[in-house]
């Protein structure tokens, strides 16, 4: 008899924490969405969406059926967007971590793609970024993936980001200026995969110069092996994956890693100056190489 009644207090607080907790949850989304609404309509496009939820227990946020409008001008669609943030992250600070993904967002066609035989009215395209913060490191990531088109994945490495410190820039007390000699670029890594983008670019070009794709593309090859002949390194690096994307254009990779991290001070140095493109090159460790 004891344990029946200890069973049924155990349901009933079970039951109690359960109801207050979606109560609480709710009562979450009410003030978020209310807190939402009040800075969109601070914007100068018009912003809204269709639905909004609050995971309490997970700490992420989700929008579906997002516009963005101008007027009567249809500027961006998005079918659904999620916000993921570390679970224990419950007051105003600079995250360890943040996911972002957008699913199915659709703009107006922009017109190179028209010029170039993609004639849609409309692109639409996946999104997927975030990063993550370990000690003094950063490592960030981007992914664009474009319908028929391409894919892109970036991922960039960045020291001295100090939690503290990007707390002091997002706030504004110190100047966005001191980026430039507080950072220090790690290694940057560029995958893009093509899934038609280029052959439509290379039939557009080939259309305007009256000659075949395959002419094209023995141009195309020639240039990049005339600009690196007199380096080995070079052309081994960057002139042989090149060749080798055109002839076979389905996937390129490209790194940058220079021996040592290079401050953002340098690095606006290196790319402001009258360094030759093969020394820059050099200099910042850029590689390429062809992916499956």
């Amino acid at each position: 008899m004891r344990g029946k009644k200890l069973a049924l207090i155990v349901l009933l607080l079970a039951g109690a924490l359960i109801s207050s907790y979606f109560a609480l949850e709710a009562y979450a989304n009410y003030k978020l969405k209310e807190k939402i609404d009040r800075r969109l309509s601070k914007l100068p496009e018009e912003v809204s969406y269709e639905d909004f939820h609050y995971n309490l227990l997970l700490n992420d946020f989700d929008f579906k059926g997002i516009t963005v409008k101008e007027g009567n001008l249809e500027l961006l669609k998005v079918k659904e967007l999620k916000v993921d943030l570390p679970f224990y992250l419950r007051k105003k600070e600079v995250p360890d971590s943040l996911k972002v993904k957008a699913y199915s967002i659709t703009v107006p066609s922009v017109y190179l793609l028209n010029l170039i035989g993609y004639k849609v009215p409309n692109l639409k395209f996946d999104l997927d970024l975030g990063y993550s913060i370990d000690g003094k490191e950063l490592l960030g990531k981007f992914r664009l993936d474009a319908y028929k088109l391409a894919d892109f994945f970036t991922t960039v490495s960045i020291e001295g980001t100090k939690k503290t410190y990007l707390k002091k820039l997002l706030e504004g007390r110190v100047p966005f200026s001191s980026v430039e000699r507080k950072l220090y670029l790690e290694k940057v890594n560029i995958v893009y995969r093509d899934f038609g983008l280029f052959n439509k670019a290379l039939s557009y070009i080939s259309s305007q110069e009256g000659e075949s794709p395959f002419q094209v593309k023995k141009e195309l090859k020639k240039m990049v092996a005339e600009s690196l002949r007199n380096d080995p390194q070079l052309f081994e690096d960057i002139g042989y994956p090149l060749i080798n994307f055109i002839d076979n254009p389905k996937c390129l990779s490209l790194s940058v890693q220079p021996k040592e991290p290079v401050n953002f001070k340098t690095l606006k140095k290196f790319l402001s100056s009258n360094l030759n493109l093969n020394s820059l090159i050099k200099e910042l460790g850029v590689k390429f190489s062809t992916c499956s």
